[in-house]
């Protein structure tokens, strides 16, 4: 167990301060916790998961290894002018990171939505725009549920290398 403590006894908004304070905790340290409130005292019990926080070390350390070589001003330059962060999705097609969801028979990393999430997370956090890339990463997912054995063996490698984007979809709903 990582804290127990009794928080306050002072009148106010104790039971928002209690949310907030377990919120933050959890942010920072992805646990779980417990409120509760005895008359105006508040106790929390947190008990942190240690291991999630560096379960994605890895994963985040590569990303931000390689968003390290494309500043912030990189990205605003790009913005500015309405551009496209060519230079910076090919690094992420060369590293391997955009083909995160395509299976490894295919040419791909093989990883889960939660990686390729954390891979989103780190772009943003280095100050890019994973808008610019996740249609790749996400889209790609349609094929490899949905898509027949041929459509798979004929894209998904492409895709993989780079040879291929995938990164726009149309959607139609029954009553549009």
């Amino acid at each position: 167990m990582k804290g127990f403590g009794k928080m306050s006894e002072e009148k106010g908004n104790l039971k928002g301060l209690a949310i907030s304070f377990i919120l933050i905790s959890l942010i920072m340290g992805a646990g779980v916790g417990i409120v509760y409130f005895i008359g105006q005292s508040i106790y929390w019990i947190g008990i942190i998961l240690e291991d999630f926080k560096d379960k994605y070390l890895e994963i985040r350390q590569g990303v931000r290894a390689l968003c390290d070589q494309f500043p912030s001003e990189y990205h605003r330059k790009i913005d500015a002018q309405k551009g496209y962060p060519e230079e910076f999705v090919e690094a992420l097609t060369k590293e391997g990171w955009m083909s995160a969801l395509i299976p490894e028979e295919y040419g791909g990393s093989g990883l889960s939505l939660t990686e390729a999430t954390v891979i989103m997370e780190e772009i943003n956090r280095a100050g890019g725009n994973s808008g610019a890339c996740h249609g790749q990463m996400y889209n790609m997912n349609t094929l490899v549920r949905f898509g027949s054995k041929d459509q798979r063996e004929k894209y998904l490698p492409k895709i993989a290398s780079g040879k291929l984007r995938l990164q726009s979809m149309g959607v139609t709903e029954p009553t549009t």
